[in-house]
């Protein structure tokens, strides 16, 4: 994966980096580059060098499933939750409901969010498997969904919903009322470390923008 940098002169931000690879050691050796987001094999987020004490803070993985199917409105409404046990999945959303532009004109895509860590059961299945297992637990709600099927995508990602502990909370509200950088603002779900929607995320970071540009 690769390591967002940051160089940072007099604790002051002062530009932003990206390194591919395994490029991170050579990145880190200078004193003046502070890491602020990188995977490692433990799955743990350093946010800065300078917040060493924040090193262990969790983020649980995901799986996406992203059903392509005809039709629109499939679902009751944009998002379904599913706690019963008989669904692998927590959450349907088919975010063309409300952003129609999404999916062409009488198509529409539905998004199966799946729990799950790295590693285990569900992060390891097949992508045609845990497609078809997905669509099987939907016809629950749309009968017919099989037959709706157009394609298909997987998508995992380490890094997806923020884990609150009691160990580093106070520590997260100091840093989300006054980040100790000067000109770096951390913006969204993994900047903020909080369970933040998208568009939610878009405004926090329209505001956030205007509110830096105002005060350079």
């Amino acid at each position: 994966a690769g390591s967002y940098l940051v160089e940072v002169a007099d604790a002051v931000a002062i530009g932003v980096g990206v390194a591919i690879g395994g490029a991170e050691d050579e990145f880190l050796a200078g004193e003046q580059l502070v890491l602020v987001d990188i995977l490692h094999e433990g799955e743990r987020v350093a946010l800065t060098r300078a917040q060493d004490d924040l090193a262990e803070v969790r983020v649980r993985p995901m799986v996406f499933v992203n059903v392509k199917m005809e039709g629109r409105e499939l679902l009751p409404d944009v998002v379904l939750w599913t706690p019963e046990p008989e669904f692998r999945f927590f959450r349907l959303t088919e975010a063309t409901t409300s952003m129609p532009w999404l999916a062409p004109d009488g198509k529409t895509v539905i998004t199966a969010d799946l729990g799950c860590e790295v590693g285990d059961e569900t992060w390891s299945m097949p992508d045609d498997e845990i497609t078809e297992m997905v669509i099987g637990q939907m016809e629950a709600v749309i009968p017919d969904a099989k037959t709706r099927v157009v394609g298909s995508r997987v998508m995992r990602t380490r890094l997806a919903y923020p884990v609150f502990e009691n160990s580093y909370e106070v520590r997260r509200q100091a840093i989300a009322t006054e980040f100790p950088i000067e000109g770096l603002v951390p913006i969204g779900r993994n900047g903020e470390f909080d369970h933040l929607l998208m568009e939610d995320v878009y405004w926090r970071t329209v505001r956030s923008v205007d509110a830096f540009a105002r005060n350079k």
